[in-house]
């Protein structure tokens, strides 16, 4: 009987979509004791994350004395399933309070906030839907274990840290497309947003070291060895202007500065040199703020000029140098936009 009833209960639960997300094989079903409305709310969460629909979903039950009692005392279940040679597995179980998963995810969605490269408003899926995260650790959909999913399930709902090895497939990804693309791949937000989140979560006492932009004050070497990096490629594109064709300092350099920043910055420091001495004939301007640019970043490695790097980076240390990366360069991007927008206005002014 109690075997049947499960069964019934599951089959009911698969039929709705607002009962269940599958990613891969693998199930995610969430249901409220009580209420229907609930399990819908985090199926539009799970589905499309965006701050609309968290400022109408997440936060609006807890306005009102009358409603706050009874989210409170609401109990929200899930079970994850998937499949093992044609039995049905168990993946996970939980069990908190509404108001818990409600603001354990409001937490997952501010983790997950990164300066954008690009407008993400046209999307057909939204940069924080659970299996675009989940997609951003592998090369193709189907090669996705069942694990990943499982986990960021969990941190969303619980608060859970995700391991530190899912940061492997998303850095293998970022230096493999970085090679391949350039900076064209830097506009894939989910992947970057869930390396901010997996980073800052894995930090020691849970001190947050990533912010939503780019955090000038940080004195982490690998934070500011990616920052150092996407300079050199910000000066190496001004010193040869729009005539440059071939593989950039990013394209060929990325992968080894990442992981072993001794070797590839030696040759990067002389490079860059070279490239400063060729701006610096054709835009004097332009090359002196550059080189104030390089000489500020490298005063945080309070050492000598050029800086001693290090000889490698662990896993964790080549999150923050893709974030260093990824900021720096949607920095100068946001100052570039600027000052466009501004000599636009200017010139509207005067006419």
């Amino acid at each position: 009987m109690a075997v049947e009833a499960y069964t019934n209960a599951l089959n009911y639960l698969l039929k709705s979509k607002s009962n269940y997300l599958q990613i891969g094989d693998t199930n995610l079903i969430y249901w409220a004791k009580k209420s229907d409305d609930i399990s819908a709310m985090f199926a539009l969460l799970f589905e499309t994350p965006d701050e609309k629909t968290l400022e109408t979903f997440l936060r609006a039950p807890f306005r009102g004395d009358d409603v706050l009692p009874k989210i409170e005392k609401e109990q929200f279940y899930s079970v994850t399933l998937g499949g093992n040679a044609g039995r049905v597995v168990v993946r996970n179980w939980m069990q908190m309070t509404v108001s818990d998963a409600i603001r354990n995810f409001d937490k997952w969605f501010e983790d997950l906030q990164l300066v954008r490269l690009r407008s993400h408003e046209n999307d057909k899926i939204p940069p924080f839907n659970l299996f675009l995260l989940a997609k951003t650790t592998v090369r193709d959909a189907k090669d996705l274990r069942p694990e990943v999913p499982t986990q960021l399930y969990r941190a969303a709902l619980e608060g859970h840290k995700p391991s530190l090895l899912l940061a492997k497939g998303l850095l293998e990804r970022i230096a493999i497309d970085l090679a391949k693309d350039g900076k064209k791949s830097l506009t894939n937000l989910s992947r970057f947003a869930l390396l901010k989140l997996i980073i800052n979560r894995n930090e020691k006492e849970n001190s947050k070291m990533i912010d939503e932009k780019l955090n000038p004050e940080i004195t982490d070497e690998a934070y500011n060895c990616g920052r150092l990096l996407a300079v050199f490629q910000k000066l190496q594109s001004a010193a040869h202007g729009k005539d440059f064709d071939g593989a950039g300092v990013v394209e060929k350099y990325y992968g080894t500065a990442s992981s072993s920043p001794n070797s590839a910055f030696g040759i990067l420091w002389r490079l860059h040199q070279h490239h400063l001495k060729k701006l610096s004939r054709d835009n004097k301007g332009a090359s002196v703020s550059i080189k104030n640019e390089i000489a500020q970043i490298c005063a945080k490695f309070n050492q000598a000029n050029p800086p001693q790097f290090p000889r490698s980076f662990n896993l964790q240390a080549q999150g923050r140098f893709a974030l260093g990366f990824y900021q720096q360069i949607a920095a100068d991007k946001e100052a570039r936009d600027a000052y466009f927008q501004n000599k636009r206005a200017e010139e509207n002014n005067q006419t």
